[in-house]
């Protein structure tokens, strides 16, 4: 419901992605009814690594220190697009960022043209929001 919720709101789809395999991986979406002719959303069983995609970004920002240095010496950043972070410390920042404000944005490092802004979805957040 609250992929629905905030896609009826807001006019822009939700996407729902889990870790698999070193990858973010598009579980569900939701598009929500607009008079636009445009509509964007990742499809269902989508993978894209890690570091390139902000869904990815929000999942790594919530890795140890240790499972974050272990995924980097695995994992070659290969430019997707031009606009790929490659460089470890430039990645690591940007996660610090995520950390530090509860949501990415990608700018098109995964696809061209594309920006997206995930947050993370906890389950039993014992927080309340007014």
């Amino acid at each position: 419901p609250y992929m629905q919720e905030f896609s009826n709101i807001t006019g822009l789809s939700t996407n729902l992605t889990l870790l698999e395999n070193h990858h973010s991986i598009t579980v569900e979406t939701y598009i929500p009814a607009t008079n636009s002719s445009i509509k964007i959303a990742a499809k269902k069983g989508y993978k894209a690594p890690l570091y390139c995609c902000a869904s990815g970004k929000v999942l790594l920002s919530g890795f140890s220190d240790k499972e974050l240095d272990n995924y980097l010496s695995i994992t070659e950043l290969k430019p997707v697009t031009s606009h790929t972070i490659t460089n470890v410390e430039e990645l690591k920042n940007n996660i610090i960022e995520v950390q530090n404000t509860g949501y990415s944005i990608e700018r098109m490092e995964n696809e061209e043209n594309i920006i997206s802004f995930p947050t993370p979805e906890q389950e039993g957040d014992e927080e309340t929001h007014d």
